[in-house]
């Protein structure tokens, strides 16, 4: 029974890798024929789908979909790259950056009433706060996550 357990989730787990793959692989292929927001997009996914497994290229679609979104004005993408910048920031242990920019896009995302990206992004930022120790940073904009 264990085996059969053992084999069915490696089998899955294949599977995820593969899919995820393919995935990253059919983006990277949009990237040479992309301008604007559709470029900005597909960063933004590619960013998505490499933050659990490379930090750094993570790090580096993010970026350039912020620079993309800070060049068109757009707000919503502002915010949705740069929470994705600032979570490869804070993996890569770069929390003073990770914090300052999160203070950015913040009021960002209250602006626009993007809740949900201000929920994560007050979380995240207190996740950030905590692992510098700053409790009381920390409990503020977890509590600010939960509303």
């Amino acid at each position: 029974m264990k085996l059969k357990t053992c084999v069915f989730l490696i089998a899955a787990l294949s599977l995820f890798i593969h899919t995820q793959a393919q995935k990253i692989d059919s983006l990277k292929a949009l990237l040479p024929n992309t301008t604007g927001t559709v470029r900005a997009d597909v960063l933004i996914e590619l960013a998505r789908e490499n933050i659990n497994i490379d930090y750094k290229v993570s790090n580096r679609y993010a970026l350039e979909a912020m620079s993309i979104a800070k060049h068109l004005n757009d707000s919503v993408r502002i915010v949705l790259s740069g929470r994705l910048l600032a979570t490869t920031m804070r993996k890569l242990d770069m929390l003073d950056s990770s914090i300052n920019l999160y203070r950015r896009i913040i009021p960002i995302a209250r602006k626009k009433k993007l809740s949900n990206e201000l929920k994560r992004s007050a979380n995240s930022l207190g996740i950030s706060y905590l692992m510098k120790a700053r409790y009381d940073s920390a409990l503020k904009y977890f509590f600010e996550s939960r509303i």
